[in-house]
């Protein structure tokens, strides 16, 4: 019979137990490591807070201080109110502070992802300049600064909210603009008329915005309602990592985090978001169109025969955005193409 020494055994029993320990040590690293990953993906995931606008005060409320707020803020301020619908300079300028507050008070928070705080970054940049400088040449830099931010927006929709906000305002802001400037080159009738059409297309533009908004702000509700018992999730598991050592337990937790991310990932409104439907956006076309033929057709008749459903049609074929449809149209009535241009009546036998 072959002697084995007892030196022999023990060491062969402590290298078999190190190195069945060792695997199992590393196996629950490998796990921690995965769901610190998916925990951290989550994070990223998570948008930013919205905050409401109260229409007593202009202010933007957070969504955890609405309650609170409306119980205090019941009815408009003065200043709100001697302001509201003036379609003035000085409604534009209080309203842009006001988004400008709301957004450096955003900006502070931690949590923001940083393509989300440059966003916030520029836009507070471009509300500080339009504040101390709304000349036309400013607002118009301006404005193009925030359509290219538009055109290639990769951000959360919280931000687009504000974003959108911004560019209604500073539209709103350079019209009453040009308006005031022209109106110091025309007489009082012409002025009046002028004054009229203008405060016609910016109830036109105010409607269209204010949809848009609305329809954003709808979807992010929505989408922080269900990425609430997601964040929960999250603070469960961030209290379980530091003390959980146990193979199956971490399976579970990786399973159920898995399986939250995946539903989250396939509710509806957090990828797309829709501007308004068709017939909403060909009632937005045929009422610029409409304000813009009494503006021009007192001049020139054959202008009110320009189509309004030649041009929609146009508009939709090459993809014209809405928001250039008012350039595109009063193009039209200064240069009207002659296929847009439909005959004269027909009189009757």
């Amino acid at each position: 019979m072959k002697k084995i020494s007892l030196f022999h055994l023990i060491t062969k029993t402590d290298s078999t137990d190190y190195d069945s320990l060792t695997k199992r040590t590393t196996k629950n690293i490998c796990i921690n490591k995965s769901i610190l990953k998916k925990v951290q993906d989550a994070r990223e995931n998570i948008d930013p807070i919205l905050n409401i606008l109260c229409i007593n005060c202009q202010d933007l409320i957070s969504e955890d201080l609405i309650d609170h707020h409306s119980k205090m803020c019941v009815a408009m301020t003065d200043t709100v109110m001697n302001i509201e619908g003036t379609y003035s300079i000085e409604e534009w300028i209080y309203k842009i502070h006001k988004l400008k507050k709301c957004l450096e008070t955003l900006i502070k928070k931690t949590e923001i992802k940083p393509g989300d705080k440059n966003t916030m970054i520029i836009l507070i940049r471009i509300m500080t300049n339009v504040s101390s400088d709304y000349t036309e040449n400013i607002l118009t830099r301006s404005i193009k600064s925030l359509n290219s931010i538009t055109s290639n927006f990769r951000g959360t929709l919280t931000i687009r909210v504000y974003v959108d906000r911004l560019q209604y305002l500073l539209n709103s802001l350079f019209i009453t603009v040009q308006s005031e400037n022209r109106l110091n080159t025309l007489s009082i009738e012409q002025a009046i008329e002028e004054k009229n059409c203008e405060i016609q297309q910016l109830k036109i533009k105010t409607e269209y915005y204010k949809s848009q908004s609305e329809n954003l702000e709808n979807i992010v509700l929505r989408t922080n309602s269900i990425r609430s018992p997601l964040r929960k999730r999250i603070d469960e598991v961030d209290s379980d990592l530091g003390s959980r050592s146990d193979q199956s337990r971490m399976s579970t937790l990786n399973n159920e985090l898995s399986l939250i991310i995946h539903d989250e990932e396939k509710s509806p409104g957090i990828n797309k978001f829709a501007y308004t439907n068709d017939d909403d956006l060909q009632k937005y076309f045929y009422s610029l169109c409409l304000s813009l033929k009494i503006k021009y057709c007192a001049k020139d008749k054959n202008k009110s025969r320009l189509s309004n459903q030649k041009m929609y049609k146009e508009v939709k074929e090459t993809k014209i955005p809405p928001e250039e449809w008012y350039d595109y149209i009063s193009s039209q009535f200064e240069n009207p193409e002659s296929r847009f241009i439909e005959g004269p009546p027909r009189r009757a036998n």
